[in-house]
């Protein structure tokens, strides 16, 4: 499957509507291949011709408008959002079927949660945050 993860500074950028990059890569067998990095422009119809390009089938994205989203749904490219961390740690995970975990949604959001609401039940997957390695709930 070919993927793109949009990118700043190494971390899953936080809207995708504004990203500049995306690392585009295939997964095969729980196996991340190699990354490359490609521009984005920065109209979203010229942002999902990048992607179409590319032949991307999933997008791993922080924040993503309805709008976006739905040209993103309607052009089957799946959407996975409100996704936060290392490009490499979120490539991994996903290759690994952990990306439903809870340290990878963005902070703030409730989504993964089992509807606790803001800030209940976070738990942190020790990865590089200092001493506040994953915490009881």
């Amino acid at each position: 499957m070919r993927i793109a993860v949009t990118e700043w500074n190494q971390r899953v950028s936080p809207v995708f509507d504004v990203a500049r990059a995306v690392k585009v890569l295939d997964i095969g067998g729980g196996v991340p291949g190699q990354a490359q990095t490609v521009p984005l422009p920065e109209a979203p119809a010229d942002k999902l011709g990048a992607l179409r390009q590319c032949n991307v089938e999933m997008l791993i994205c922080g924040a993503v408008s309805r709008e976006v989203a739905q040209m993103l749904a309607a052009a089957g490219i799946a959407v996975h959002s409100y996704i936060s961390g290392e490009v490499e740690e979120v490539v991994q995970a996903l290759a690994e079927g952990r990306l439903a975990d809870h340290c990878y949604a963005m902070p703030g959001c409730c989504r993964r949660r089992g509807g606790q609401g803001r800030g209940g039940g976070r738990q942190r997957c020790g990865r590089g945050h200092g001493n506040m390695g994953k915490t009881k709930p």
